[in-house]
């Protein structure tokens, strides 16, 4: 019979030894003396010294080289902890001074309730862009979200096994899934935001940008629901295709090329307002031409998901 313990706290981690000595540093100072709880490093066969450096600082490093999807490395850490608490944080994140008492609260809370999903969403490191700041860190002051992000994300033992654990078949955006299904049975997600937490490697420019957004995108086509239920795959569907109407009437040398273009403009306008509302002037200025890029980003995401999904297709006939 297991002996459980207050907080289990899984890492998936693959060549992260720029951040994962910080990142394990950070919890120990503080939890300390507050919680009862063990560190699971789930290694997806780093080539570097990932896994070295996790298990001095502490940490239970699994092998989780066979898996294939960052779901299944969480699950298999869930598989090997004891925390009646679990605590999902990524590789490249730090917690913030003042987390563990704040965490120690949660725990206390969700001992009498199993039915939420907690965590945060982080903010970018000490000399970030502005531009990137004022992009990500709007998230964490929403009050009320469809999802919160695997990076940084608190659950029950009992609420995770319920569901059934993360969605091992998803690539992408099994976060967003798993918060789905959360809320199917009927759990409330509600972001801690003095749970603070930093993503120290985070996106750096713009061409980072358009990789993580090209990433995320890949899981927008894993089904036709993760597709409808998301705005962003149909907005970058729209965008793709008005961006074809406008290149087909330039090759053409038509007149009409305008109408796209126009069209495009209003688009990133209205989902610049419609994500931003309610932040001053500044943010919505940065973020206009940021949505521009983020589209782009997940442009590449739907195609390269799309010829993903169509290789295993061939590979199963």
């Amino acid at each position: 019979m297991t002996d459980f313990i207050d907080l289990s706290i899984v890492i998936p981690a693959y060549n992260e030894e720029r951040f994962i000595k910080d990142t394990l540093s950070c919890l120990v100072s503080e939890l300390e003396g507050l919680l009862g709880y063990e560190v699971i490093v789930v290694d997806h066969g780093s080539t570097d010294n990932t896994a070295l450096i996790a298990e001095e600082s502490g940490a239970t490093v699994v092998n989780g080289s066979m898996r294939k999807t960052v779901g299944e490395l969480r699950n298999l850490g869930v598989e090997q902890s004891k925390g009646r608490l679990l605590v999902f944080i990524d590789a490249d994140i730090c917690v913030q001074h003042g987390w563990g008492i704040q965490m120690k609260q949660l725990f206390k809370e969700l001992s009498n309730s199993y039915s939420l999903v907690s965590g945060s969403f982080p903010i970018l490191p000490d000399g970030a862009a502005a531009w990137l700041i004022n992009w990500f860190e709007p998230k964490g002051l929403e009050k009320i979200t469809r999802y919160i992000g695997s990076g940084h994300l608190v659950i029950s033992r009992s609420l995770f096994d319920e569901i059934g654990g993360f969605d091992p078949g998803l690539e992408t955006s099994e976060d967003v899934d798993l918060c789905r299904r959360a809320i199917d049975l009927g759990a409330n997600l509600r972001p801690e935001k003095k749970l603070r937490v930093c993503h120290a490697g985070a996106p750096t420019g713009l061409v980072s940008f358009i990789r993580r957004e090209a990433w995320h995108g890949r899981g927008d086509v894993t089904s036709v629901r993760s597709f409808f239920s998301s705005r962003a795959p149909l907005t970058a569907l729209v965008f793709m295709t008005l961006h074809f109407a406008v290149l087909l009437f330039l090759f053409t040398e038509s007149a009409y090329a305008q109408y796209p273009a126009y069209i495009l403009f209003i688009l990133i306008l209205f989902s610049t307002v419609y994500k931003f509302h309610g932040s001053n002037i500044l943010v919505f200025f940065f973020n206009f031409f940021t949505f521009y890029f983020y589209l782009f980003g997940r442009s590449i995401g739907l195609i390269r998901g799309l010829i993903s999904r169509d290789k295993m297709k061939r590979s199963r006939a």
